[in-house]
């Protein structure tokens, strides 16, 4: 079957495709109008970082770097864009399976580290230091070893937390 074959036959009618471009040029000119609209409604993202604080995110991987520092470098880089792109929306951060506990809930081996939150200076310096100094993390924070029986954090318990 050609490529020709597979289209339906109206795609072969000159005047369709004539038609269909105009169609899609007149839309064009709308969307300016449209994207003028949704801005002015005020829309607002909300960004958690869900980050999995197991044992295994602190060794180095096969490139020499932890996955630990490459999420929180992420995070950092997203705060930082976000000061400057979108000051109103909000960003979070959020570790699961780690030591100690911290959340409204008290779901076991999960820590609210920033709360959901416009952007600021305070919470990029915050993280630039943990980034800096992961001792920080294992002593405030803490990872756990999902290898053994009840250290893990439920993954539901997490995305639940995240929400609320």
């Amino acid at each position: 079957m050609s490529a020709s074959e597979a289209l339906p036959s109206y795609s072969n009618d000159p005047s369709w495709w004539a038609k269909f471009f105009q169609t899609a040029q007149d839309d064009k000119s709308d969307e300016g109008e449209y994207f003028r609209s949704s801005e002015s409604a005020g829309t607002k993202d909300a960004v958690v970082f869900l980050v999995d604080c197991q044992k295994s995110m602190f060794f180095p991987n096969s490139t020499g770097s932890r996955p630990i520092e490459m999420v929180l470098k992420a995070a950092i880089m997203h705060l930082k864009d976000k000061i400057i792109s979108s000051p109103s929306d909000m960003v979070g951060l959020c570790f699961y399976n780690s030591r100690e506990t911290q959340n409204a809930n008290t779901f076991d081996h999960i820590y609210v580290y920033q709360k959901l939150d416009q952007p600021n200076a305070a919470n990029i310096k915050q993280l630039l230091n943990l980034a800096e100094d992961l001792s920080t993390l294992d002593a405030q924070i803490g990872s756990v070893d999902v290898n053994v029986a009840g250290a893990a954090a439920s993954f539901q318990d997490a995305l639940w937390r995240v929400i609320l």
